[in-house]
């Protein structure tokens, strides 16, 4: 699908007037300058385009991350990872929102990670398992309806939790980028705008600004990851250039924050990709 005015490629930046159509009936536009372009970061992309481009949903666990989560399930629950969990918890008035936060706050007290996420999402005590295969297959509701939001929610928090975990074993923050699995990575993003110090008091869950920054964070990582495995292909600028229209869609999510501010919220992440030649801005 193309338009009368130009906007710019999400991986080169170049100007043109074509974008993703299936996306574009979902409300989010995407520009491609061409096939090529759009075959770089396909693989993941096509996960949430079209009917589930927004409100953005994620895709289900791969049985990568299940067998991560199985791993954790009698790890215990740190003083330092509740600490980790209770900083990501975002300041709200609604009566819902609060009493999903107090359910979570309570879940924390459990000794194990299998037992904190059942008490967390009201798992019946031993069906971690079966709770998280469930998460593994597809959706069988519809991508708009509430049951959609809950279970993507719940894919949200569990690749946190792998990611807390990684970054607990691995040397460092580019190690553990390449050894935890792709929508893992996503979620460290995403967790920046949900946090307390940085979300706005009339931030919505499906706000448009948010599914278009997590569609800019998709193509910042699908190209890191490309550039790993076939350098040849991504040039050190479409990264560059993705980080940069990351920051910007951070920036559309957190108005009231200044610039430096929003660099310094995500500056911990950039340092995942510092080794693939990202600056800071």
């Amino acid at each position: 699908m193309s338009t009368e005015e130009p906007s710019k490629c999400c991986v080169c930046g170049e100007p043109t007037t074509k974008r993703c159509q299936a996306c574009a009936q979902s409300g989010v536009d995407l520009f491609f300058c061409s096939p090529e372009h759009q075959k770089l970061v396909w693989k993941h992309h096509k996960e949430v385009c079209g009917p589930n481009a927004h409100p953005f949903r994620y895709p289900p666990l791969s049985q990568d991350e299940v067998g991560e989560l199985l791993a954790l399930e009698d790890a215990p629950v740190t003083e330092q990872h509740r600490s980790e969990i209770l900083a990501s918890c975002p300041t709200v008035t609604d009566g819902a929102s609060l009493i999903g936060i107090a359910i979570g706050k309570a879940a924390l007290q459990q000794p194990t990670l299998g037992k904190m996420i059942e008490g967390n999402w009201g798992v019946p005590t031993g069906r971690f398992a079966e709770f998280l295969q469930r998460l593994s297959a597809p959706l069988a509701v519809g991508y708009s309806s509430p049951a959609a939001a809950s279970v993507s929610n719940a894919l949200f928090w569990l690749r946190h939790e792998i990611s807390l975990h990684k970054q607990e074993i691995c040397a460092n923050t580019f190690d553990a980028f390449i050894r935890t699995p792709f929508w893992t990575n996503v979620s460290q993003f995403d967790n920046i705008p949900w946090a307390y110090t940085s979300r706005p008091k009339d931030f919505v869950a499906d706000a448009p600004e948010l599914s278009v920054y997590r569609h800019r964070i998709v193509v910042l990582a699908s190209l890191a990851v490309r550039r790993q495995h076939q350098p040849d292909e991504v040039p050190i600028a479409f990264l560059q250039y993705a980080f940069e229209q990351v920051h910007a869609a951070l920036g559309d999510l957190t108005p009231r924050l200044s610039r430096a501010e929003t660099l310094s919220a995500i500056n911990p992440i950039l340092e995942d990709l510092h080794d693939f030649g990202i600056r800071l801005l």
